[in-house]
């Protein structure tokens, strides 16, 4: 068993991130709870969060790159590999092909060849069209051309192979911190991901709070206090558990009136009907009367004797009780 972050006691399989039992909540950079998810700058996302990392976004802020593996046909590498102007054109074609196919201008490719075939990486800058966003196979199907018709291209002539993995890249510098960003070191976007200062100063909060990794400060749960959270909070007092515990005996409260000063208090109890009494005036030790208090069908019960309607009064006198029922 452990300490939850409301104090109660919780086997400690079942605290969530945030300290909660039986909770399902995660810890955002800042240190606070969340019951959501987080997004690629490490804030909560009460919603969704699309394919760049963006809360509520709609999956067109990031690049979208890809590998596109050209074969050729007989003579045509060799051609490639001995002409500079065919290689350039190869480029220059291949690039307005995929651009044309895609429906986008957004688009750098870039070409790396073998004596086997030519390799090219195709980035589409943002904002990516929405439809090419909404399903790879759109993507896809718009490259298809090149797999069935070759690209001529002079002497040579070239015809798309295979597509390579899809994925989603973050455009740094347009102040929405997306996929891969913070990875990257894209600390103009993404300032709060920019360091984990928990993990460089091991801070653990001693597992009395969370840590907010932005400031590597801790956030420390109901009745624990101090930098690490290894202190006991005010009205709060360690227990023998080694856990903080409520200090009630410091919490300012005073169940009798306040009358110190003439030592004497009054207490409306219950009185019968008939206006008779049931009581005793025979003092009793304060150590050995146990008051239980409380009400129970209209009959309170003071040190286990019946009090009916009526007014207690009890004088302090030193160690002394002297109940009278007046």
């Amino acid at each position: 068993m452990t300490q939850s972050r409301d104090g109660s006691c919780c086997p400690i399989e079942k605290i969530d991130d945030c300290g909660l039992c039986n909770g399902n909540s995660i810890v955002d950079s800042m240190g606070n709870c969340c019951d959501g998810v987080l997004d690629s700058g490490g804030n909560c996302c009460q919603g969704t969060v699309d394919d760049c990392g963006v809360c509520k976004g709609d999956g067109t802020f990031c690049g979208l790159a890809t590998s596109l593996i050209f074969v050729g046909a007989a003579g045509s590498f060799n051609a490639l590999n001995t002409n500079a102007t065919l290689r350039e054109n190869v480029a220059e074609i291949m690039s307005g092909r995929v651009s044309s196919y895609l429906g986008t201008e957004n688009i750098n490719i870039t070409f790396s060849s073998t004596d086997e075939r030519v390799e090219t990486t195709v980035w589409i800058e943002p904002p990516v069209p929405l439809e090419l966003v909404e399903s790879e196979n759109t993507l896809l199907s718009r490259l298809l051309p090149l797999m069935e018709v070759p690209v001529p291209v002079g002497e040579a002539s070239f015809r798309l192979s295979s597509v390579g993995p899809i994925r989603r890249e973050g455009h740094c510098g347009n102040d929405v911190c997306e996929v891969d960003e913070p990875q990257n070191g894209c600390d103009q976007d993404c300032p709060l991901t920019a360091v984990n200062l928990c993990e460089e100063n091991e801070t653990s909060c001693s597992g009395h709070g969370t840590c907010a990794a932005f400031t590597g400060d801790c956030v420390c749960y109901a009745g624990y206090t101090g930098a690490a959270c290894n202190d006991c909070g005010p009205d709060f007092e360690r227990l023998l558990t080694g856990f903080c515990g409520r200090d009630y005996n410091s919490i300012s409260s005073d169940p009798l009136p306040s009358t110190q000063e003439t030592g004497e208090t009054n207490a409306v109890i219950d009185e019968p009907e008939d206006g008779s009494t049931v009581g005793s005036s025979k003092p009793y030790k304060a150590n050995s009367i146990a008051v239980i208090g409380g009400a129970l069908g209209g009959v309170t019960f003071v040190g286990g004797v019946v009090l009916w309607k009526g007014v207690l009064k009890v004088l302090w006198k030193g160690s002394q009780v002297l109940p009278r029922v007046i």
